[in-house]
């Protein structure tokens, strides 16, 4: 309390007079000396603006005024009245005389001359001309109407008569007689012969030439083929393939081309230095037991596979190598290098199916039949080609996924390749990609590189050789055909879900969306004969009842495809490449897969496939047409109730 009353008495007491005896004596000192001084100094600057300033601007105008109106107004108008002078009374009049002058040569010196002119030439034309030109008319008209016409007539006159009186009835009967000969005598004996002729060929060989193909066919497939088939292993079938594909005297030639290594890019990279770029870490699938209708039938899947573990996705470089159309199989160091999941012990390859190498997998050797028919060579390039890239399920499962990882990445905001790293990838450089694929393919291409990439496109046949080659490791696997059914462990399929996933993200971002909204539940309709479902057309009208509407994707495009199983609910068919869309379905969606009962069947592929996109498969099976020759693209038929339940 004590220190509050010493803080108010400081304040109220000692600060507050201080502060008011501070103003008051500022504002005796402003309005005694600084007003008056500051009243002063307006008045001067007043006097100076108005009784001054003002003063002599008067005084200038005024004189001015002066100048303007009493000197240079009368100098003005003097100059004027004699420039007025000079125009209206000196040149005015000498410009009259000049046309007095003009209009006396015109009309009493010119006039006259040419009147009498055009008076001379009138006499002449009229006169003289018309008159002998009248005259000259007048003896021609003479000349043609009374010599030359009747002339003339009697000339026509004799032409008429050899022409209709004697020519024509001679060339009348020259015709009758060509005609009769033409269709009289030599038109039914052409007829009679033509009429044998045909009869022997469509009557008797053509029938005679289809009966001896279709024995031939019979004897070869129905015959030949399954006693074949039963008495001679598979692996040795395996082996005469190049035979059938080159030519038996091809082959004997072939067996005694040197064998070369069979190295994988594992191998190849733990014997050598290669740079590589891991693009994705290895990843595990779980895969279950698909569904299957009828259930008594799940116990013909056999004992799948739970789950699958894919590698590492990489970009590795390799120096001086040489690649081949139609084939992602690397030549280089006098070896030929294959990707890490082939498994050459189980698995058949499509170039030993066309006659383009012979595997000896117990030497882990391999024999190139490749006939090469032309060679390229290019100083950097990405490898994109494969055996199986002009099928679409492989394209889109195999292939597409590994472009897309090479040019966007595998994960949002990790880094990608647009600029060269360390291992000094680019993809500004060349893309190396089979010829001759089909419209839906180029266009997935084109969605995934955009217009401005540069690709080169390798046709079959053809090597190139590469100074620096970039290889992409495999994002999926399926393998072309089973070297034996009699070993266990086959591939049925594996797939990255990274790979498959960005794939999906990258294509959702750069396709237009379709003009007409995409059904919800779709039956897919196979037009193909190879594993037709003989009643579709049963299963079909079921299905449309259900609220169901049939696709034939063959008829879409590209991205009306995708759109279609990205907003698809419910996909029914018969299996088929078709169902590689499944990739694009999201994970809500019931995938139902229609597919015949065979042993040695990969029933895991589908899904593997759908598991590795976040999805399942259910399996109708149906029972294989009879046939004396069953495989598993055979024909078959299911169950209507079945894709029923399979769908409830």
């Amino acid at each position: 309390m004590k220190l509050r009353s010493v803080g108010w008495l400081v304040r109220y007491r000692l600060l507050q007079p201080l502060l008011n005896m501070l103003v008051n004596a500022y504002q005796r000192c402003y309005w005694s000396l600084g007003y008056p001084l500051y009243k002063a100094v307006h008045s001067a600057a007043w006097i100076i603006r108005w009784r001054v300033i003002r003063g002599l601007a008067n005084l200038a105008r005024t004189w001015l005024w002066l100048l303007r109106w009493r000197v240079g107004y009368p100098l003005v108008k003097t100059f004027y009245s004699v420039v007025w002078v000079l125009r209206w009374r000196v040149i005015r009049g000498l410009a009259n005389s000049a046309r007095t002058w003009l209009w006396v040569l015109r009309w009493r010196v010119g006039y006259p001359l040419v009147k009498t002119f055009y008076s001379v030439v009138w006499v002449l034309r009229w006169r003289v001309i018309r008159g002998t030109a009248n005259r000259a008319r007048s003896g021609l008209w003479v000349l043609r109407w009374r010599v030359g016409h009747p002339l003339a007539r009697k000339l026509h006159s004799i032409r008429w008569i050899l022409r209709w009186r004697v020519a024509f009835p001679i060339v009348h009967k020259l015709r009758s007689m060509v005609w009769i000969w033409r269709w009289r005598v030599v038109y039914p004996i052409v007829k009679k012969f033509y009429s044998a002729k045909w009869i022997l060929r469509w009557r008797v060989l053509r029938p005679l030439a289809n009966y001896l193909r279709y024995l031939a066919w019979y004897v070869r497939w129905r015959l030949l083929y399954p006693l074949l088939k039963s008495v001679v292993p598979t692996a040795v079938l395996r082996v005469l393939y190049p035979a059938r594909a080159r030519g038996l005297v091809q082959f004997l030639k072939d067996l005694r081309i040197e064998s070369i290594a069979l190295l994988s890019f594992g191998q190849y990279a733990a014997q050598s230095r290669v740079v590589s770029r891991q693009l994705a870490a290895p990843e595990a699938v779980v895969t279950p037991q698909a569904q299957v209708f009828p259930h008594e039938d799940s116990s013909f899947l056999g004992t799948t596979r739970t789950g699958f573990r894919f590698p590492a996705v990489s970009v590795i470089t390799l120096e001086g190598a040489t690649v081949f159309g139609r084939s992602n199989m690397v030549f280089a160091h006098n070896a030929l290098l294959h990707h890490d999941l082939y498994q050459f012990t189980h698995d058949f390859t499509s170039e030993e199916l066309h006659g383009k190498i012979r595997v000896l997998p117990v030497k882990n050797l391999v024999k190139p039949y490749e006939a090469v028919t032309h060679t390229v060579h290019y100083p950097q390039a990405a490898l994109f080609m494969d055996s199986c890239s002009s099928n679409y399920a492989h394209w889109l499962t195999e292939v597409l996924p590994r472009i897309n990882a090479f040019r966007n990445g595998l994960t949002p905001g990790s880094a990608t390749l647009d600029e060269p790293d360390s291992s000094g990838v680019n993809p500004s450089m060349p893309l190396l990609v089979d010829a001759g694929l089909h419209a839906n393919i180029e266009a997935s291409l084109l969605a995934v590189i955009g217009e401005a990439a540069h690709v080169i496109r390798v046709a079959n046949c053809t090597d190139v050789q590469v100074d620096r080659l970039l290889i992409t490791t495999p994002t999926g696997y399926v393998p072309f055909d089973r070297r034996s059914n009699n070993l266990q462990g086959h591939s049925e399929g594996v797939f990255s879900p990274k790979a498959l996933q960005a794939l999906r993200d990258h294509l959702a971002a750069v396709l237009p969306m379709p003009l007409t909204p995409m059904p919800k539940r779709i039956f897919l309709k196979r037009n193909t004969k190879a594993r037709a479902m003989l009643n579709a057309d049963d299963v079909e009208k079921r299905l449309l009842m259900h609220g169901f509407e049939s696709v034939s994707t063959e008829l879409l495009s590209f991205a009306e495809q995708f759109h279609l199983f990205a907003g698809a609910e419910t996909v029914v068919g018969a299996t088929g490449a078709a169902f590689a869309n499944l990739i694009f379905c999201k994970p809500t969606a019931k995938i139902v897969i229609c597919i015949a009962k065979f042993e040695n069947t990969s029933y895991g592929y589908w899904q593997n496939l759908a598991c590795a996109s976040g999805n399942r498969v259910s399996y109708v099976f149906g029972k294989i047409a009879p046939a004396l020759i069953k495989s598993i693209h055979s024909d078959f038929m299911v169950d209507e109730l079945d894709v029923l339940n399979a769908i409830a």
